[in-house]
């Protein structure tokens, strides 16, 4: 709610909101980053408390599902962080010149801060997050003849 209202227009509106909703004033606070960042971590990694949350729902890590691709971009994401963030060390301590493009993953290679496999991963880390995010419910809509709507000259004569 607080987030809400400060997104509002006038600070005025917030404020008489805030008093009252809460006239003897806030009783907590919102939890911080890191607190943020070890919660999503749990929801992300494969492990006891994300199957805890998912169980009693369809899982399959087959590809042909949208939440297999997902799970398995999950799964190489998380693998995948820690090769990112070696790359990012040995960026910053000039090994390598820079942590993206094709060419920073050849220096890599070439100066033994990631083996091949390693890049490998990488990619297809990325393979799989660009097909996840990849989104086209409109071919849906027009394969399924979902919610067609005449065309306008036609709802003009069945009103009439």
């Amino acid at each position: 709610m607080l987030d809400l209202w400060r997104n509002l227009p006038g600070a005025w509106l917030a404020r008489i909101l805030r008093a009252l909703t809460f006239p003897t004033g806030l009783c907590f606070r919102g939890p911080d980053d890191a607190l943020d960042h070890a919660a999503a971590r749990l929801l992300l990694e494969p492990g006891a408390v994300r199957n805890r949350l998912t169980a009693g729902i369809f899982h399959t890590r087959d590809p042909a599902f949208p939440s297999g691709r997902l799970e398995l971009a999950l799964e190489t994401s998380v693998r995948a962080e820690e090769i990112r963030r070696i790359l990012r060390k040995a960026a910053q301590l000039g090994r390598i010149g820079s942590t993206s493009g094709p060419q920073a993953l050849r220096d890599a290679v070439d100066s033994g801060v990631l083996r091949p496999d390693e890049i490998a991963l990488l990619h297809r880390a990325e393979q799989l997050r660009d097909r996840v995010t990849q989104v086209d419910s409109f071919a849906d809509l027009t394969r399924l003849h979902i919610g067609a709507v005449p065309a306008k000259a036609d709802r003009h004569k069945s009103a009439a």
